[in-house]
């Protein structure tokens, strides 16, 4: 490409992604794990995860998983997902052994929707994986706490492929939490 009519090289794309990866791999956290964590290989896993759109379109945390070779069934909810969408959600996750949700916040108070999602999926009494996939001070937001607990700080491929190793147990979480939350 040209710039002020200088010719110039294109980025090397491919060690960009190796640098984001990572980058997502030294700070992801995991905050809470009652054994949960490593999943253990032959469980069944239902995923349920936002598609977030900003600044292009990133795969949803479940299309992540499946790429590993990880069998599961994936669900996208929207960021406040509707009633009809939790429903939907509740009816894949009794499907499963396993649970997995990610959820994204940044600012202000977290989705009441998205609460009313892990709330209905917690009383399935299957184990539970929270995502963070922005903020990670969530667990203030909810009554019960999930089996675990893990922070990626984004939603991009980079990020939830960094999660998904930790969670197979390929590596370990490196991450710390920029800040204070209480974990019981």
């Amino acid at each position: 490409y040209q710039i002020n009519g200088k010719q110039k090289p294109l980025p090397d794309y491919a060690e960009h992604q190796l640098l984001a990866h990572e980058i997502a791999a030294q700070g992801t956290t995991l905050i809470l794990n009652d054994g949960t964590l490593p999943l253990a290989q032959g469980r069944t896993l239902s995923v349920i995860s936002p598609k977030i759109a900003m600044f292009g379109l990133e795969p949803t945390l479940g299309e992540v998983l499946n790429k590993t070779g990880l069998s599961n069934v994936s669900f996208t909810v929207s960021l406040e997902p509707t009633e009809d969408e939790i429903n939907q959600a509740i009816d894949v996750a009794k499907q499963s052994e396993t649970l997995i949700l990610g959820a994204y916040y940044w600012q202000g108070n977290f989705s009441p929707q998205t609460s009313l999602l892990y709330d209905r999926l917690k009383a399935l009494g299957k184990p539970l994986i929270l995502v963070s996939l922005g903020n990670p001070d969530i667990l203030r937001y909810l009554p019960e706490m999930p089996n675990a607990y893990l922070a990626c700080y984004g939603f991009r491929e980079s990020n939830l492929s960094a999660l998904t190793d930790i969670i197979l147990g390929k590596t370990l979480a490196k991450g710390q939490l920029p800040i204070h939350i209480t974990v019981p």
